[in-house]
């Protein structure tokens, strides 16, 4: 794959507001953002692209923002950024996430992100504000397996199909309707368990894989990008190669077999942001223990 030699398609991050003025053209009228919770988070991210959408001549677009988020956990966020509800700061709208993996939401880089949405709501009519939306995708599963246990003894065939969010976004709402926008690194931390329900750990990411995606683009030394999948990189990306997921759980000593999928990137995303190296998310119940024992 010979993409990095010609990786004019990508621009470089610089850290301010015009980061993000690619994306915001491409998205257009789109009216639902997903993004991919994938690798190790990229702080600051959401909350800057919010920050340039908000900014004078800001753009129409996205109405709906989706996390992979507890459905009814989430809908108490959605409430405080469109104004509604009882919670008169952020942090209280989070304390419903009391379920593994808490951290995942709560933390400091969604709390950003959270009162950014509510800052931009606030500008806007009640009809005309953002949404916050979540898609249970952790106790799904065992509602999952139970659907496809059944279909095992009706309809082998629809047993062994499987979506994922992005798609069904797509199917549901139509390609024009939805941008999906992924995020890789090459290496960094992550805040992740190594069981389910264990305690989250700040752990060591591996160094990317040199026939991976996330290898492929550390090999263009632009070190943190933003790159729309159409033109020459949608053609050249559209090739199947490795991609690493981080979620919840990380394995670095399983992690070939643990963490790495065979996909098409350029046919799963619209976007993709890179950051060759990145760092864990700080979950808010830390925070909140260290602001505790700062000397007066």
């Amino acid at each position: 794959m010979r993409w990095t030699s010609s990786a004019t398609e990508a621009t470089r991050l610089d850290g301010d507001a015009r980061d993000y003025e690619a994306l915001l053209d491409s998205i257009g009228e789109a009216e639902l953002g997903v993004a991919r919770r994938g690798d190790p988070r990229h702080p600051g991210v959401l909350p800057n692209a919010c920050r340039a959408d908000a900014s004078p001549g800001g753009r129409e677009g996205v109405r709906y923002g989706r996390r992979g988020n507890g459905l009814a956990d989430a809908y108490r966020l959605n409430r405080f950024v469109r104004g509604e509800g009882r919670d008169q700061i952020a942090r209280s709208a989070f304390d419903d996430f009391q379920r593994f993996p808490r951290w995942m939401w709560r933390n400091e880089e969604v709390l950003g992100f959270v009162e950014r949405l509510r800052d931009i709501n606030m500008t806007r009519q009640a009809n005309d504000r953002i949404g916050f939306y979540g898609l249970d995708m952790y106790s799904m599963y065992r509602s999952a397996n139970a659907v496809v246990d059944y279909l095992s003894t009706v309809d082998e065939e629809q047993a062994a199909g499987e979506w994922n969010v992005g798609q069904l976004v797509r199917e549901r709402a139509g390609a024009e309707a939805a941008w999906l926008v992924g995020f890789t690194t090459c290496t960094g931390t992550v805040m992740a368990a190594y069981e389910w329900d264990d305690e989250a750990e700040c752990r060591q990411v591996k160094v990317a894989r040199r026939d991976s995606y996330e290898g492929l683009f550390h090999r263009t030394r632009l070190d943190r990008f933003y790159l729309p999948m159409q033109g020459e990189a949608a053609r050249v990306l559209r090739d199947p190669l490795l991609e690493r997921a981080i979620g919840v759980l990380y394995r670095a000593d399983t992690e070939y077999e643990s963490h790495y999928f065979m996909a098409s990137i350029a046919a799963q995303f619209d976007a993709v942001f890179h950051l060759d190296e990145t760092t864990e998310v700080e979950p808010l119940d830390t925070a909140a223990a260290r602001l505790e024992i700062q000397p007066v």
